[in-house]
């Protein structure tokens, strides 16, 4: 071969090696262009998705927000004292307490809409609430409803979103348990009223005998319509107490309610004292003669009878309440102790009775249902159609 051939032969091999690194250069090319084409159109498809998604989920957050804001009006609290008819329960004003439901569990137990449709980014979204269930008792005051929320678009769309949960909430009554009301009361219990009058010193209720010149003693003595028992009430007494008989000082103590049978004192130099802060109930008070002593009712004297006399000095700084009243003679005397005698409230000689059927006080929560109700996600789920 001559020199001439060779030099033609190796411009053939050259020109053969260009032409196949142009195509390899072009195919190399049309695969980056072919591949960044279809990266930039997955990657738009992707973020379309991503914000498919972020529109379903976003319409769930809005019907569970619906959810949580729910609140209703339902019903009236009552009282439960077990011997009355349950009766309505009233606030501090003499209204009614209505009771308000609220939340997720009282949204589904007063069947309120299972559909919700929401304008997302310009798109409709639509939240429907399905598989519910309950409520059903759980543990020992817990209920439970189990339901699903299925998030998807109302035109046709790729991806449709679920969330399964369980709500939980206390078992709760319209009815609020109370004491029952004191022996002889009949009815709902009325805002406590002292029977008698303010000022009053000697409160009697069924007789008086009293000299008509015993002055000071006609003064300080004043009838009511009120009965003992609506007194006996009123201070919240238990007069099956009144057992024991009693001569003389008692040892002050933390009782400030004694009870006595009888109460009795003759002879002399007698010293009954009935001390300030103190309440005593007695069936029966016999005072005949106290030989130059003296009696002191600084706090509340509550008897059936009282029958009183003899040569006593009286030192009344509190208040004395009796079905009778007797007294016998004009040789007893009376001080009385201008500040003394019974307040509005039944109070006297610094003994201040408590209200005798105070029911409890109404709890925020007793009206206020689902205030803070447990919901918990058991499942969540994006299904590709």
């Amino acid at each position: 071969m001559n020199r001439g051939n060779i030099i033609r032969n190796e411009k053939g091999a050259a020109l053969l090696l260009i032409l196949f690194l142009i195509v390899f250069v072009a195919i190399v090319g049309a695969t980056m262009i072919n591949s960044t084409f279809y990266g930039k159109k997955n990657n738009v498809i992707a973020l379309a998705d991503q914000q498919e998604f972020y529109r379903l989920e976003a319409a769930i957050d809005m019907m569970l927000h619906q959810l949580r804001e729910f609140e209703v009006v339902d019903g009236i609290l009552l009282n439960n004292d077990g011997v009355n008819e349950p009766y309505p329960a009233l606030d501090e004003n003499g209204n009614e307490v209505p009771i308000i439901k609220r939340g997720p569990y009282y949204y589904l137990a007063m069947g309120q809409p299972l559909t919700g449709s929401y304008v997302i980014d310009g798109q409709s979204v639509q939240v429907d609430l399905t598989d519910v269930i309950g409520p059903n008792s759980i543990l020992e005051g817990q209920n439970q409803y189990t339901f699903k929320l299925t998030s998807q678009f109302t035109s046709s769309q790729k991806f449709i979103r679920e969330l399964e949960l369980s709500v939980t909430e206390e078992d709760k009554d319209e009815m609020r348990d109370v004491p029952p009301p004191p022996p002889g009361q009949v009815g709902p219990p009325q805002t406590p009223k002292f029977p008698g009058n303010s000022g009053d010193r000697i409160i009697f209720i069924d007789s008086k005998n009293v000299h008509h010149n015993q002055i000071a003693w006609n003064n300080i003595t004043k009838p009511t319509n009120s009965t003992l028992q609506s007194f006996i009430n009123y201070y919240g007494l238990d007069t099956t107490k009144a057992l024991t008989n009693w001569n003389g000082v008692p040892v002050p103590d933390v009782e400030k309610i004694r009870y006595y049978n009888e109460i009795n004192a003759s002879g002399n130099a007698v010293s009954i004292a009935i001390q300030e802060g103190y309440l005593t109930y007695a069936n029966k008070v016999n005072i005949t003669g106290c030989g130059g002593g003296s009696v002191t009712i600084s706090g509340v004297l509550i008897a059936n009878e009282i029958k009183i006399g003899g040569q006593c000095t009286y030192y009344l700084g509190g208040g004395i309440i009796t079905g009778k009243f007797e007294l016998g003679g004009n040789a007893a005397s009376v001080l009385v102790d201008e500040k003394g005698g019974f307040k509005d409230d039944g109070s006297a000689g610094e003994y201040t009775p408590s209200p005798p059927y105070m029911l409890p006080p109404i709890n925020y929560d007793d009206f206020n249902w689902g205030l803070d109700p447990n919901i918990n996600i058991t499942n969540m789920e994006t299904i590709r159609k």
